[in-house]
């Protein structure tokens, strides 16, 4: 439990001082493989790493930021651009289910002008509303992979069951507050 502690404590303090949030996880991911490998060696064989989702989340990047440096989707952003901030949320959750949430945001944020309310928008689209479909999500990826691996298998009809509704309340609650405070 220290350990957990301990790591969650240095992460903390690493995103204040304002280090990319890449380095703060990888500084994290190193600080618990050392405490495992202090602790009980043989579980690091036992670790899997989701190679199938970081290959897949892997090719949305280099994907979205071939399009990106082009002109694609300089139309779309700029009807984006004047648009009232729950358009954001929508498009987000449409590229979000549509290829994954993290390329969606990477992709629609220039539309958000840097703007609070906006980049909080777009934010509810592409996290909230992104469970929609198994890949829509990269911890959507993660924890089908995990259920996979244990043997547990969910049929799509069931996942958008599940699924569907609460992603659409929550989203729907999630903008709404949005709306209100943002007045």
């Amino acid at each position: 439990m220290l350990p957990a502690v301990g790591t969650l404590v240095a992460c903390m303090c690493v995103s204040i001082l304002l280090v990319e949030p890449a380095v703060a996880a990888s500084v994290a991911a190193l600080l618990c493989v050392a405490v495992i490998a202090m602790r009980r060696r043989s579980t690091l064989a036992e670790i899997e790493i989701p190679w199938r989702s970081l290959a897949i989340t892997s090719v949305l990047f280099v994907t979205m930021a071939l399009v990106h440096g082009s002109a694609v989707l300089r139309p779309a952003l700029g009807s984006l651009g004047d648009a009232p901030a729950w358009t954001l949320t929508a498009a987000g959750a449409l590229v979000a289910n549509g290829l994954n949430n993290l390329p969606a945001y990477l992709a629609l944020e220039p539309a958000a002008h840097g703007e609070t309310d906006r980049v909080l928008a777009l934010l509810v689209g592409v996290n909230v509303a992104s469970g929609i479909t198994w890949w829509g999500s990269v911890a959507t990826l993660l924890w089908r992979d995990r259920l996979r691996r244990a043997g547990v298998r969910i049929r799509w009809g069931t996942h958008l069951r599940l699924t569907g509704l609460a992603t659409l309340v929550t989203t729907l609650a999630a903008a709404g507050v949005l709306e209100l405070v943002s007045r």
